[in-house]
């Protein structure tokens, strides 16, 4: 789209999204891998992983220690590890109705409600007990910020479809990005002019299922890009 639109055949696109990375893990990737690239627009979707239910955060699990840095390594590395721990997770006793993985109660791992029809006295707190709390989150979008800054690139945050994401997450995007470097968009309205009839819910959400699907939204993705005068 970006060929036909601009009439240049030079573009260079990497695919780095990675299944079930919330936008903790996406900023690492950018620091440990994409800066290497030398990006003049970094587009970054963030998700409901972001606000999973989770006995730890994504930015503890990265500060386990000593104990955790070793589990990690044996699993990696360790066949023998792998599956003794497999075994013992197994006989592991649940109560009746709980998911359990080493001793978690993985129960209330699940995705939030979704926006419509919520009541505010129902709503998560998402401060806390979820992969990327609020905090986190302000200081990830931040950090995005700050590399842009630094390495003369623009970040195009976008959502998943279908309005996934919990409005506070929503809203303090949008209070952080305000200054120069940093832009939202929206894919809903766009995929819906072109796939009128498409349902947007996550399970049947067309970027993620078919070809068509991924079209548009590569096809709007590149008339923003255009439009706000981000490639040339």
């Amino acid at each position: 789209h970006l060929d036909r639109l601009t009439g240049k055949k030079d573009w260079w696109i990497i695919n780095g999204g990675q299944p079930g990375f919330s936008s903790l893990q996406s900023l690492l990737l950018l620091e440990q891998v994409g800066l290497s690239r030398k990006p003049t627009v970094v587009i970054v979707q963030f998700s409901l992983h972001n606000n999973k239910f989770s006995a730890e955060t994504d930015h503890e699990q990265l500060g386990g220690g000593p104990a955790g840095a070793l589990e990690t390594f044996l699993l990696d590395n360790s066949r023998i590890y792998r599956l003794l721990s497999k075994a013992a997770l197994s006989a592991t006793q649940s109560k009746p109705g709980q998911k359990r993985r080493g001793g978690i109660d993985q129960s209330m791992t699940r995705d939030p409600p979704h926006n419509e029809g919520e009541t505010e006295e129902r709503r998560p707190d998402f401060s806390r007990g979820v992969r990327v709390p609020l905090g986190d989150f302000e200081r990830v979008v931040r950090r995005f910020g700050e590399l842009a800054q630094q390495n003369g690139f623009t970040v195009v945050w976008t959502s998943i479809l279908d309005g996934q994401i919990p409005r506070e997450y929503s809203a303090l995007l949008t209070r952080e990005i305000g200054g120069e470097g940093m832009y939202f968009f929206d894919p809903n309205d766009p995929v819906r002019e072109r796939l009128p009839d498409a349902s947007l819910r996550l399970a049947k959400d067309p970027g993620h299922w078919n070809a068509q699907g991924n079209d548009a939204i590569g096809q709007a993705m590149a008339e923003f890009l255009i439009k706000e005068k981000l490639v040339r």
